[in-house]
């Protein structure tokens, strides 16, 4: 019923005025894993855009934590096969560096820039937050300093904790098993080392994507992956993977973020 009138004053508002297009952005998705209903509301929609009479003048935007899997899960295939699934990934050092001098026209010190990069990872919130937390220093009188980048972490963590916990908690216990032991790789982890892990390649490669679309693993090379954010890393160091006691999957290693880090992971310790 509400459907039916939603779609009813759709046509007529297009109708008004050919010129009209509708653009209807749809974010948190991830939340509607847990509504009985989302299979219907995609079904709706799916109808929408690629069967009514105004599909043409209707656009779509669908964003969220939702990994390809899930949203095909959720959604259904009809309506899956009707979009385009683009995975976003973190930044590169590149984009990032490209995006800090807007706040800051003549660049940050190396160090600090080096610090930024190591404890941001590639994730734009954390970049936006960390920026902001530098361009508030600048903006009262200070150059900024690679203190300075690690006591924006210290206030991320002491005010967004919510959001580590959130991500974190999407990720599901086999994800977190397996982010352990990215951080703990003394090179890029390799795909083939989490199907190993798992003695499962779906399961390997759903953790990978979860890991992914979380924005909490960046993939360097094909099929080959490090950590993003180092303050991430160190605060799931404190952590069991699903937030709980229980084993870890076979193949798995003892390893802790606490304990020595090999090769370049050693700046997962604090700066």
């Amino acid at each position: 019923m509400a459907f039916d009138y939603f779609s009813s004053v759709l046509v007529d508002l297009l109708r008004e005025d050919d010129r009209l297009q509708l653009f209807v952005q749809l974010d948190e998705t991830d939340e509607f894993q847990a509504h009985d209903w989302a299979k219907v509301f995609f079904s709706n929609l799916r109808y929408l855009i690629s069967q009514s009479e105004v599909r043409k003048r209707v656009s779509v935007l669908i964003a969220g934590t939702l990994s390809s899997a899930d949203l095909w899960n959720t959604a259904g295939s009809p309506f899956y096969n009707v979009v385009t699934i683009v995975d976003l990934a973190l930044l590169d050092d590149g984009d990032l560096r490209e995006l800090i001098p807007t706040g800051f026209p003549g660049g940050l010190a190396p160090e600090v820039e080096a610090a930024l990069l190591r404890e941001v990872g590639g994730h734009p919130y954390l970049a936006q937050f960390f920026l902001h937390h530098l361009w508030q220093r600048q903006q009262a009188g200070t150059a900024p300093r690679a203190d300075d980048v690690r006591e924006a972490g210290e206030r991320f963590v002491r005010e967004r904790r919510g959001d580590f916990q959130r991500w974190w908690s999407a990720c599901g216990r086999e994800a977190q098993t397996l982010f352990r032991e990215i951080a703990l790789a003394r090179d890029l982890f390799k795909k083939r080392t989490a199907i190993e892990i798992f003695a499962d390649v779906d399961a390997a490669e759903l953790a990978l994507d979860q890991l992914a679309v979380n924005g909490l693993v960046r993939e360097v090379q094909r099929n080959r992956y490090r950590v993003g954010s180092r303050l991430f890393a160190r605060w799931a160091g404190e952590r069991r993977p699903g937030g709980g006691g229980g084993a870890a999957p076979p193949g798995a290693g003892t390893g802790t973020l606490d304990d020595p880090l090999p090769g370049d992971l050693r700046e997962l310790r604090p700066i």
